[in-house]
């Protein structure tokens, strides 16, 4: 751990460079050197451009600490940059992010490898909690006292309501924490899923979701599903998700197919199909055909921005009926050049009404940390004697539209939280 003065020193951490290695992550040599009263950085050999850190900005308190992460064009979390403070008696940084007030005031962090670098602004108060402004990553806050162990992955205790989580390093689906499980092969039979090592948002892992080319008005399919370790009347799931632009090596570009009809004979006809049904996420209590509660999102072609985009909205049901469109609080376009080509990250939280009259279920979905779809006052509750909770749900899911192209897309840094995580 780094004591609050850090006599001068020089380490050398050998790193193994995998030739599987995300091309953001492949170093051979990271060179840690921290003088007494100087912020600590660690110097690299090269490396990729730091692109962007995140959180951009944040404000501490005095003692208090924020998680830093510098990211590479991919979204990727560069790991060999050189960290800096501009003004170490306000704010300093440790090797890997960690930043800690010192003294009130305003500093700037910086982390640099030989192709580019990329700051953040701290603000650090006389007292109270920690926030990262804006944060879209990581970043996290800490208690008073020094830093947290200056190992690369150290996560901030914001964490500590975590009951599940996966970053897909271990090459298979096969994290069981607290009860909480993926549901493989056996359960969901050609689901088009794999841990793929084409991108990684941390690591060198993500889980694939791979759509197959397919006819006018045939449909596609990739999802994985996962179940609670529990029966739970409230979720909070926060995952990270990539649409490739087509610039990527290894990806076509995603783009949203307007469905076509199918006519009598079988022949897809030129008339669009208003069942535009491609999954999201979607959780439900025991049975899926035979639910008692359901909620989730779907994502249909959008209808402000250029072909190929995509909406994104809520949906949710009681008692078997059908799952209802709440389009006045879609979020279009959601799935567009903005967010193609970058991790972004999803958080959800879903919340079953304690019966349909009093009407307080919630279904809220936040992206890089802004809400974009709020839905309260729901009467989303099974009928008494019903299954009132959550125990099942899966990402992606039926793509009714279907896609011209072999079509992935990526999910990394999966995480199911007991609780309320903090987010606003």
């Amino acid at each position: 751990m780094w004591a609050s003065v850090f006599t001068a020193a020089s380490i050398v951490l050998g790193c193994d460079a995998s030739p599987m290695a995300s091309p953001e992550e492949g170093v051979s040599e990271i060179r840690v050197e921290a003088a007494e009263g100087a912020s600590a950085a660690a110097s690299s050999q090269g490396g990729p451009k730091v692109e962007a850190l995140t959180p951009a900005s944040a404000t501490v308190s005095v003692g208090g600490t924020v998680r830093l992460i510098a990211l590479g064009k991919y979204g990727n979390h560069v790991k060999n940059a050189t960290w800096s403070s501009s003004d170490a008696e306000v704010a300093k940084v440790t090797p890997d992010g960690w930043v800690t007030g010192v003294a009130s005031g305003e500093a700037t962090i910086t982390a640099r490898t030989s192709l580019g670098a990329a700051s953040a602004r701290i603000t650090v108060g006389g007292g109270g909690d920690s926030s990262g402004g804006g944060s879209t990553g990581d970043g996290g806050s800490t208690g008073g006292g020094s830093p947290p162990p200056s190992t690369p992955e150290s996560p901030p205790t914001s964490m500590t309501g975590v009951v599940f989580q996966d970053g897909f390093e271990s090459g298979a689906l096969a994290a069981t924490q607290n009860g909480y499980r993926w549901r493989g092969p056996s359960a969901n039979p050609g689901s088009q899923v794999s841990v793929s090592r084409d991108i990684a948002r941390s690591g060198s892992s993500s889980l694939k979701f791979l759509n197959g080319a397919s006819s006018r008005c045939t449909h596609s399919w990739a999802e994985q599903r996962f179940e609670f370790g529990e029966n739970l009347k409230e979720v909070w799931l926060e995952y990270y998700i990539y649409f490739p632009s087509g610039k990527e090596s290894f990806a076509t570009k995603f783009e949203h197919r307007t469905p076509t009809k199918k006519n009598s004979d079988g022949s897809c006809s030129s008339s669009p199909n208003t069942s535009d049904n491609n999954k999201f996420l979607r959780l439900w209590d025991l049975d899926y055909n035979k639910f008692h509660v359901k909620a989730g999102f779907e994502y249909r072609s959008t209808q402000s921005g250029p072909a190929g985009d995509s909406r994104l909205y809520g949906m949710y049901g009681s008692d078997t009926k059908p799952i209802g469109n709440w389009a006045k609080q879609n979020w279009d376009p959601a799935i567009s050049d903005a967010n193609r080509g970058r991790w972004m990250q999803i958080r959800v939280r879903a919340k079953v009404a304690d019966s349909k009259s009093a009407a307080n279920g919630v279904l809220q979905l936040w992206a890089d940390g802004v809400l974009r779809i709020n839905l309260t006052g729901l009467d989303m509750a099974a009928s008494s004697g019903g299954n009132n909770f959550f125990r099942n749900g899966y990402l992606m899911g039926w793509a009714n539209s279907g896609f011209d192209r072999n079509t992935a897309v990526y999910v990394d840094d999966f995480k199911i939280y007991r609780g309320n995580p903090g987010w606003k």
